[in-house]
């Protein structure tokens, strides 16, 4: 794969541009968190102070500041992630597990409601300018948009459908797993739009976007972060980052991109022109911290992981996940020390 990256007189300048933003990253914060069992996605609410974590059967709810909790959601059968409507005071929490996607209110954190959507609902996407929610179904590659408590539409999107982003022409975009494409869909109308090819990048998963230089940001299974130009169609830039990527976080306001890494790293990317990629370095997390989010305000990355055992047939098989050791799941805070 060709690299495309800044000349490196380019690169020296936006390091010095930005050692502030750079230099001195690190764990700043680890806060546990009740409860066994797998996670997933881990979304924060800049707006209201609270972060929500996708953890076995339920969402752990933590005040976004302290990180201490302050309720929890119960009865989420496979919970991938949860999606915030603020302006409408609800959230939507995906149950894969059962097919569904339940409706919970912001205040209170009482379920309002459940809605049955396609197989495997994963990640999900809202529409800030309707409040409808597209759900990925990532079991028979589809996507369910539903409005209030109503399902509208199903439609097929051309593979198995991951993290997804929105933005601000109502262009939703969305990486295809198994295809190592992006989606586009239209969301006024609730349909495709196109789907285009990401070079050079295997088995993408987590996405953030870039509304103002209107750029996206895929991470890959092949240990690389693509970036991408939706308006035409193509990845326009590549750089190197750590192994089992998951989730992909950007910071606007210091032009970061974050990708966290199952390895136990975070690599910080700076968006440092156009179609410039900069590595700035890999900020160590813990093993298995793969999903990540960001506080806007504060400018704080939250990763949840635990600790883990050894698989009992490691020797055999490699890729056999080790077992979570009881009581050790917990959330890392990430920021400049």
């Amino acid at each position: 794969m060709k690299r495309l990256t800044m000349p490196f007189s380019a690169v020296l300048l936006a390091c010095a541009a930005t050692a502030a933003f750079a230099a001195g990253y690190g764990v700043i914060k680890k806060a546990d968190v009740k409860g066994d069992g797998g996670w997933d996605y881990i979304t924060a609410d800049a707006t209201n102070r609270r972060l929500y974590i996708a953890h076995n059967w339920k969402v752990d709810v933590l005040n976004l500041d302290t990180l201490e909790s302050v309720g929890v959601i119960k009865d989420t059968p496979g919970v991938h992630g949860v999606v915030l409507d603020v302006t409408r005071r609800r959230g939507f929490i995906s149950c894969g597990h059962e097919n569904r996607v339940d409706i919970f209110d912001l205040t209170t954190g009482a379920k309002t409601g459940s809605v049955n959507v396609g197989q495997n609902p994963d990640a999900m996407v809202l529409d800030p300018t309707t409040g409808r929610v597209f759900v990925m179904n990532g079991r028979d590659h589809t996507a369910s948009v539903i409005d209030g408590q109503t399902v509208m539409a199903t439609f097929t999107v051309g593979g198995k459908p991951v993290f997804g982003v929105i933005d601000d022409r109502g262009t939703i975009y969305v990486n295809l797993e198994d295809q190592n494409n992006i989606a586009e869909i239209d969301a006024a109308n609730m349909k495709m739009r196109r789907v285009w090819k990401l070079e050079g990048c295997q088995d993408p998963t987590g996405l953030a976007i870039d509304i103002v230089s209107r750029r996206l940001f895929s991470g890959c299974g092949n240990q690389v972060l693509v970036e991408s130009d939706p308006d035409k169609g193509k990845v326009v830039a590549s750089v190197p980052i750590g192994a089992h990527v998951d989730g992909v976080a950007f910071d606007p306001d210091k032009k970061m991109v974050f990708a966290s890494n199952g390895d136990g790293t975070l690599t910080q990317i700076l968006e440092a022109g156009p179609d410039r990629l900069a590595v700035m370095g890999n900020i160590a997390t813990e093993p298995g911290a793969r999903t990540v989010t960001i506080d806007t305000k504060t400018h704080t990355l939250f990763l949840p992981t635990a600790e883990f055992g050894t698989a009992p047939d490691a020797a055999i098989n490699p890729r056999a996940r080790p077992p979570v050791k009881p009581g050790t799941f917990h959330v890392l805070a990430v920021g400049e020390k």
